[in-house]
Formats: C-alpha cells, structure tokens, sequence
C-alpha cells in the first residue's frame, strides 16, 4: 500500500486568472512519480481526519510569513497574501504541524515551508523554555539587507519555470539527471556531508555544492535556527564564498526543511529526497481512503494536467 502525502494546496491570482502555485503542481508530480499517493489538503475548518490519514506532509512555497508570529515588527519589504489569507494558513501549518510530530509522521517543507517551520518550531520550543529569549524562530525579513554579497535569492528568471517544461524535462526520453535544467540556476548551495540530507544525496565523505532555484527575500539566519533543527546546507555567494550566516536546508530526525526550489528538478535532488520521504512514510493499514477521495482525486487530476500540457 503505498503511503498518503498530504501537499498543502495553495490557490494564487494572476490578472484575474486563479490558479496553484507551481510548486504545488511539480510537488504532486514528484510524489506520484516516487511512488507516492499525493493527497491536496485544501483549506479546512478541521485538519484532524486528514492529519490521521496522512503518512507525511509536504508544505510548499508561499507568501511571507507575517512577522508577528515570530515577535517581530513588519519590514516594509514584507508582503503577505492578505491579514485573513495568512491568518488562516499560518493556524492551519501550525496545526498540521504539531499533529504530525505528535504523531511521528515526517514533514518537508519547501521556500516557505522551511520558514514557516523554523517560525512553528521555535514557538513550539519557547513554550517549552519561555524564559528563552534569544532570536531563536525568527526570520531576516529581507536578505539584502543583512548579505549585500548574496544578493541572488530572489531570481526573476526564476519566476519563468513552467511546471508543464519542467514534467515534459523530466520524462523525456533523453532525461539525465546529471544534465542541467533550461534555465540557468539562481545559484548553488552547500550540503554538508556529515547530514542526514548528505547521506540522501549519496555525496560522500566530502561537503557538495548543487545548483538550485531561489524566489524568496526572507531566509533562516544561522542564528535564528530553532533548537530543534540542525543545519545541512549553507547559501554559497556568487563569488564563490559560504555564507555560513544563512542556512539554505535543516534538518531533524523527522523533519527536512529546504529553502530552494527543488521541486524544479535540478542534478535529481528531488528525486532523492522524496524517494528517501516516501520511505519514512509508512503507510498506515488504519488509514481511511475514502475519507481522503476527494483530496487524492484532485491532485490526480493535477498531475494529469501538467501531463498532458
């Protein structure tokens, strides 16, 4: 039986036209393609049942995360989707969250995901330790100004991936994972070979750079890692140098977290990664597929579209 994947949904609009994010879509896709049954969780009064019917969570790329919730005034860089908008998805991370890890079940999450992770986890930790305070679950509210030199985070060419390029790439013929995407990285990043992320992506005894896609301002400052996580990847700076004050991926025993797009293919990490997901994501004999028809269907559906585009 293979293992539910909840993917948070996300619905944007653009010139009055409302669509999913593409990380949604390329996220649906590279589950189905692992061996997974990805499941769209839309916006609920209720998550309880889909929390108990998912084997794991993967939560995507987003919108800022208000700073509010991580004691903190707004930048006038910061956009959110909307006080309402973000309220709800803010509550509703926040939930599956704590109910995956109550319940042992892994979690990804991808751009803001890996944000809005760090910001969940360090409440969850100075709820714990309240008189802890320190920056511990906050974000840099906008990257160039605290790495001027590492400028390359919010990548406009970035915004011209096509989910429906990116699946015709990927099962094409001539598909290679060593061969690099039509569009040219924002830049690359450092995983350390002593990860669990590492091991993943098989690099051996030695730290390896890989080229990613970034659509992002705000960032997970060294200093700002909540306690839970441990560093696995650091931003590397066009000049070649680490920025070692920006943390690009962390991790837990349960938990990966990833600030780069890498649902977009690039050198085949999302393929190891979700592979490696999938694993750790035991299908329950106790689920209730029917309960989660619905869900299923509409990522099916999804993955289907970009398909046949």
């Amino acid at each position: 039986m293979k293992p539910i994947i909840g993917v948070y949904d996300d619905i944007v609009e653009n010139n009055g036209i409302k669509d999913r994010r593409r990380g949604v879509k390329l996220i649906c896709f590279y589950l189905d393609l692992c061996g997974a049954v990805p499941a769209l969780i839309p916006h609920l009064d209720d998550y309880k049942t889909v929390c108990d019917n998912i084997s794991g969570v993967v939560f995507p790329g987003g919108g800022d995360v208000d700073p509010k919730y991580y004691r903190s005034d707004k930048h006038d860089k910061t956009k959110i989707d909307g006080e309402e908008k973000e309220s709800a998805r803010f509550y509703q991370e926040d939930f599956i969250t704590r109910s995956m890890i109550e319940q042992n079940k892994p979690i990804i999450g991808i751009c803001r995901g890996m944000q809005v992770l760090n910001v969940i986890l360090g409440n969850i930790y100075i709820e714990n330790n309240p008189n802890y305070t320190n920056n511990i679950g906050k974000l840099i509210q906008h990257l160039p100004d605290v790495f001027p030199d590492d400028d390359v985070h919010l990548d406009p060419k970035a915004f011209l991936l096509s989910p429906e390029k990116v699946v015709k790439w990927r099962l094409s013929n001539n598909y290679n994972p060593k061969h690099r995407h039509y569009l040219k990285p924002s830049h690359d990043i450092l995983v350390l070979n002593s990860s669990f992320m590492g091991d993943c992506l098989n690099i051996g005894n030695k730290n390896k750079a890989f080229g990613c896609y970034s659509i992002h301002h705000q960032g997970v400052g060294a200093d700002m890692l909540a306690p839970q996580l441990r560093p696995c990847a650091y931003s590397v700076k066009p000049d070649g140098s680490i920025n070692y004050g920006l943390v690009e991926a962390a991790e837990a025993d349960n938990i990966l977290v990833i600030q780069s797009h890498i649902e977009a293919g690039l050198d085949g990490i999302v393929d190891k990664i979700f592979t490696d997901f999938i694993k750790k994501s035991k299908a329950s004999e106790t689920v209730n597929y029917k309960a989660m028809q619905d869900y299923i269907s509409e990522a099916d559906k999804l993955i289907k579209s970009i398909k046949s585009n």
